[in-house]
């Protein structure tokens, strides 16, 4: 079976496990053609626990997030050091696969046994978990709205407009701060629960014609909030762990904004 994961940019061919986990779960959820949500859930927790257990025994290589080959012991050590001694599940096997990575090279080695086979797309149409074309997500990633997809659902460049280059979506943030403060998609469901949060989004979702358009959020304004010492949601995160990750993930956002880093310079 070939799978089909698409990869931040920043991280080549670089996989995290956890989306792994999913694109597993992915193809027993919609089967029919419609997610079957419990189906899913159980196929993403079986995946979650086989991987996490092919990791720990050495059968599935692991590496950090820039693609360094490192045992599980070693990222998990890492980890905890740079989170207040603290990981964000009491769940093992979720940590492990929200924590580590593979080489796309060493993700294929371990998945042949199977006949399954990974590629890594970093373009092409950005889809929902509905298969419905994402036009704002498309207009971030540089690339055109598909036909039938209306144009005023995609951001225009103007000198009013945002300059997309420097936000992220809700993926991406949990992409690059998720494995260190539990970030995850329910974070954005209710703005009373995190205004701050909220008031880092710089493009509201907006829906039409059975399409939704992603909201797009300020990285460093969402940095700030997570090394808060007031933030009351989720796993602390350090001052340089945090800005060592906004410099990994979002590279642009970082250099506007690199003079406040308060690491050393090497």
């Amino acid at each position: 079976m070939d799978y089909k994961i698409k990869n931040p940019k920043i991280l080549g061919d670089v996989i995290g496990l956890y989306s792994v986990a999913e694109a597993q779960a992915k193809r027993i959820g919609f089967a029919s053609g419609k997610l079957n949500e419990p189906a899913y859930n159980a196929a993403l927790q079986d995946w979650v626990r086989q991987i996490a257990n092919d990791a720990k025994s050495g059968i599935l290589i692991t590496s950090n997030h820039r693609g360094i080959r490192t045992p599980v012991d070693a990222l998990m050590s890492e980890f905890k050091a740079g989170n207040g001694g603290h990981f964000m599940s009491e769940d093992e096997n979720l940590n492990i696969t929200t924590c580590c990575y593979a080489l796309l090279y060493d993700l294929n080695a371990w998945a042949s046994s199977r006949g399954d086979q990974y590629t890594v797309t970093h373009d092409g149409w950005w889809i929902d978990e509905s298969g419905i074309i994402d036009p704002t997500r498309q207009a971030l990633a540089g690339l055109p709205a598909p036909d039938g997809v209306a144009d005023e659902s995609v951001p225009v460049p103007n000198s009013k407009a945002p300059d997309l280059t420097k936000l992220a979506t809700r993926e991406q943030l949990i992409a690059a701060f998720g494995s260190f403060t539990g970030m995850n998609m329910g974070w954005f469901n209710n703005q009373k629960d995190t205004p701050t949060l909220f008031a880092a989004c710089k493009v509201t979702g907006q829906g039409g014609r059975g399409r939704i358009a992603e909201p797009l959020f300020c990285p460093y304004a969402v940095m700030l909030w997570l090394i808060d010492p007031k933030r009351r949601k989720g796993g602390k995160l350090g001052a340089e762990k945090a800005w060592q990750l906004l410099e990994d993930h979002f590279p642009v956002v970082y250099a506007v904004h690199s003079v406040g880093d308060p690491r050393q310079p090497d």
